[in-house]
């Protein structure tokens, strides 16, 4: 089995969404719309792209060029993700998102944050083969190396609110992965917020990584026993691609309701009830 850190963390919070997206690699029962993370990939992929290319040419890209590179890269994104403008909750068109991405590419050209782009490898693939035959593998945003040969992993978030929906073990997940292909740990983890334009570092050593190192490879052992029992909960449901049809997941989601008179049919179907 390929065990990324998206696969890991769909084990830990419930491996029947485990087995289900990593191992039976099964359709989603639930429609997907990627409009919410379309800035962070935007952005993401310009510094990608900046990285690995355009920085040689020149290191500073005016506001023109951005925006218009900006309009090439977004076609291609649309036509590997499904998004739908329309939805509730989208508020935005294309043209705002691609505005608002290109404001705050020019604001880090223009402050000193964009030191933590040059000098910097994106989308970095590692890939380790374990003992038990998987495959430990990751793509790291960003490998950083300053002047005096420290290392700094970074990952690009785009979220609206620094700290949410984010998680340090994926930091630590890259660290472990660098760390072992590499033969020495990196100096530095943290996560880059394109929108604060701000570089946030997390609290790391060799105990922190040594311990995480010994859950991982508890995990996999596990794993190697491809389990496919259901944990549901809040969390691991909230944005299960295959929650439709689950019934675990519909179970548990009904007993956290609260005032409802809630029927469950024998083909699994539910009818809700106003609480008295």
């Amino acid at each position: 089995m390929r065990i990324s850190f998206h696969a890991w963390l769909a084990y830990k919070e419930c491996p029947k969404k485990c087995h289900l997206q990593y191992v039976r690699k099964a359709p989603p029962t639930v429609p997907l719309n990627d409009y919410h993370t379309l800035y962070g990939n935007l952005v993401g992929k310009f510094f990608e792209l900046y990285c690995n290319e355009w920085r040689y040419k020149t290191p500073y890209i005016f506001p023109e060029i951005v925006e218009e590179r900006l309009h090439i890269l977004i076609k291609g994104i649309l036509l590997t993700t499904d998004v739908d403008f329309t939805a509730p909750g989208c508020t935005k068109s294309k043209e705002e998102i691609i505005k608002e991405a290109a404001v705050d590419i020019n604001r880090i050209f223009d402050t000193e944050t964009l030191n933590y782009f040059l000098n910097t490898r994106a989308e970095v693939e590692i890939q380790l083969t374990l003992k038990t035959g998987d495959l430990l593998n990751g793509r790291l945003d960003f490998i950083h190396n300053n002047l005096d040969d420290t290392v700094v992993i970074i990952d690009g978030k785009g979220g609206k609110t620094k700290g949410k929906n984010v998680t340090e073990r994926q930091l630590l997940f890259y660290a472990l992965l660098y760390t072992l292909h590499h033969k020495r740990m990196p100096d530095q983890l943290g996560f880059f917020y394109y929108r604060y334009n701000c570089f946030e570092p997390i609290v790391f050593n060799e105990k922190i990584l040594n311990d995480f190192r010994a859950e991982v490879a508890q995990d996999v052992k596990d794993l190697n026993e491809r389990p496919t029992n259901a944990t549901p909960s809040a969390k691991s449901c909230q944005y299960c691609k295959y929650l439709i049809g689950c019934i675990e997941g519909t179970e548990a989601k009904v007993k956290r309701s609260r005032g409802s008179r809630v029927k469950l049919e024998g083909d699994g179907l539910i009818e809700f009830g106003l609480g008295e």
